[in-house]
């Protein structure tokens, strides 16, 4: 206990010169019967000796990439047994994510004027996208992330839907391939009537997990502005 007090407190002095607003946090409950527990937990350990906690990054706001890093959290933490804690930031853009891992000290200065590699916001990116990648392109070649990857509209798709409603698709006098992304064009084809209307689907879910597209929308920090006319608004 007394090592993971001293790697947390090591790593919130280490942040502390960080101008943007972020901060570190942990489970307090574990998801796997035998995890890793505390008392057998690794560290990383750096240059100068110090052990540090992998620190994770998890935008507050993103709901996808937060799973991403559950996920992370889990197999680092409860099975690889490192000491782990999340960077939770208040932004879902990519590039800034990228800062941290360069060690830019002032993340949302996409400049990065002042930086400090060997003491890394995070250790590793998990949901890049393009924004991320071309700030990875921008940051000076001695701090640049070596193996950043990133994830784009032009990767292999999969589509995710009930063999029932796909055969309904196909028996239909449209003869509907609702694995097929052409079918979803909405002046040729008809695809809304095979599946539940959008608001039974906010039916079946609790209110207190839905994020408007509105609010999504909304702050400085968003990165998706839909400003087109016409464009759903709950």
């Amino acid at each position: 206990l007394r090592a993971v007090l001293k790697a947390a407190v090591l790593s919130l002095l280490l942040l502390s010169g960080r101008s943007d607003n972020t901060f570190l946090s942990n489970h307090s409950t574990f998801c796997l019967k035998n995890a890793t527990r505390s008392g057998s937990l690794r560290y990383l350990t750096y240059a100068n000796r110090s052990n540090h906690s992998v620190r994770i990054p998890r935008p507050s706001t993103w709901t996808s990439a937060q799973i991403v890093a559950e996920i992370a959290y889990i197999m680092i933490f409860e099975v690889m047994g490192y000491s782990t804690v999340f960077l939770n930031t208040d932004t879902v853009l990519t590039a800034p994510i990228v800062n941290h891992a360069a060690g830019c000290l002032d993340a949302s200065d996409l400049t990065c004027p002042k930086y400090d590699i060997n003491n890394p916001g995070v250790h590793f990116t998990l949901e890049s996208w393009t924004g991320g990648q071309n700030q990875v392109l921008q940051l000076p070649e001695d701090i640049r992330p070596q193996l950043a990857g990133m994830l784009e509209y032009t990767l292999l798709d999969a589509y995710f839907i009930w063999r029932e409603v796909l055969e309904t698709g196909l028996a239909s006098p449209q003869h509907l391939s609702l694995d097929y992304y052409r079918s979803y064009d909405a002046s040729l084809h008809r695809p809304h009537l095979f599946f539940d209307h959008w608001t039974r689907l906010l039916e079946l879910l609790p209110p207190e997990v839905i994020v408007t597209c509105s609010e999504m929308d909304s702050g400085p920090s968003s990165a998706y502005y839909r400003n087109a006319p016409g464009y759903i608004r709950f």
